[in-house]
């Protein structure tokens, strides 16, 4: 029996109101996004990916826009949606999933659907839903659809729930997922697609980039290892994103209590001379070893230690292992620097000096 009817006949031009329609140039046209009546949700959003602008970076480019039915007892209420990139999304059937995928391809969103059914003991791929990308969503969608009931991998009752938009069936007409595509817009968010965020997303969440900002890695590094004040957990939201609460009064964000600190130093880092940027980093090394002897002194290294010496020796860009004669000068710049941060602050001309001498 074939049940994807409804979808095949809106993409051969039979369903007129809820057909998509390509954009030109000359006539530009919204596409509407409908559902079967009653049909519910089962999406799961994995990343909600992000809102692509027009050269101003403000306006959405028409081949992103359309609108759909947020609610089923008013069938003639459009509200107006927007197609992200990099949205990830997977459907719960029988006993699997169905994955949808978008990004940003040369004319409009491009898409792009995966199955795969895998042998439980050996790890062998049984069947899979091979397609390229492709800018027609339904035309994807219809085709996947087809090789799934001919292969007979999905129930009756699986197919059936799939046969509908795609754009509505993995969540992107959902006003959940619309709201939230439009809050990344404005507001950074820690993407974490593992257990743990990995450093490329930290670097994402500061809007830094991991070539161009190499030199300022260890603001990163340290964001990712900050403690949270009394009171802030976190956790892994819907889109795999972190949400931090605070238990204190139960508020709930997608900014790290430490996210402004972190993202003025950067900034600071980025505007500032090479002299003044190693200052800051020597400042902070002094700052945690005093933070660390504050709570735990029984367990503490002395400043003068391998570790201390080791992390010193890396901010100056000097390699001990091939320079190992140098231990003694990066002892005495450790010391005499500390005892700076101990009367007030470092001067930046005695760090102009210390590069010198290593020069």
């Amino acid at each position: 029996m074939n049940t994807f009817n409804r979808l095949r006949n809106k993409v051969s031009g039979g369903d007129v109101e809820s057909q998509t329609v390509r954009v030109t140039a000359f006539e530009p046209k919204i596409p509407i996004v409908n559902a079967k009546e009653r049909q519910p949700r089962k999406h799961q959003v994995i990343n909600y990916g992000n809102r692509v602008l027009e050269e101003d970076g403000i306006e959405v480019p028409a081949a992103y826009k359309f609108q759909y039915i947020a609610d089923q007892t008013e069938p003639d209420e459009l509200y107006p949606g927007v197609i992200p990139a990099n949205f990830q999304a997977g459907v719960p059937v029988d006993d699997s999933m169905v994955y949808f995928y978008t990004r940003e391809g040369e004319y409009g969103p491009e898409y792009l659907i995966e199955y795969k059914r895998v042998h439980e003991e050996t790890g062998t791929v049984l069947f899979d839903v091979d397609l390229s990308w492709s800018d027609n969503a339904d035309g994807l969608w219809v085709e996947a659809l087809k090789r799934l009931e001919t292969s007979n991998q999905l129930s009756e009752a699986a197919l059936d729930f799939l046969d509908g938009d795609p754009l509505w069936l993995f969540g992107i007409a959902d006003p959940a997922t619309q709201r939230a595509v439009e809050k990344t817009g404005s507001v950074p968010m820690l993407r974490c697609l593992g257990q743990r965020p990995c450093l490329d997303e930290w670097f994402a969440y500061l809007n830094a980039d991991p070539v161009k900002d190499a030199d300022y890695k260890w603001v990163v590094e340290s964001f990712s290892e900050v403690d949270y004040p009394p009171g802030w957990v976190s956790y892994k939201g819907v889109g795999s994103v972190i949400i931090y609460l605070n238990n204190d009064t139960n508020e709930t964000t997608w900014q790290h209590p430490f996210y402004a600190y972190f993202a003025e130093l950067l900034r600071v880092c980025r505007e500032s001379t090479w002299e003044e940027h190693i200052k800051l980093r020597i400042n902070r090394i002094l700052w945690q070893y005093e933070s660390e002897a504050a709570t735990g002194l029984q367990h503490q290294m002395p400043l003068l230690s391998p570790k201390y010496i080791k992390v010193f020796a890396e901010i100056l860009k000097v390699d001990l292992r091939e320079e190992p004669f140098l231990i003694g000068t990066i002892k005495l710049f450790l010391s005499a620097f500390s005892t700076q941060y101990h009367q007030g602050e470092l001067v930046t001309q005695e760090v102009r000096w210390c590069l010198n001498i290593l020069d």
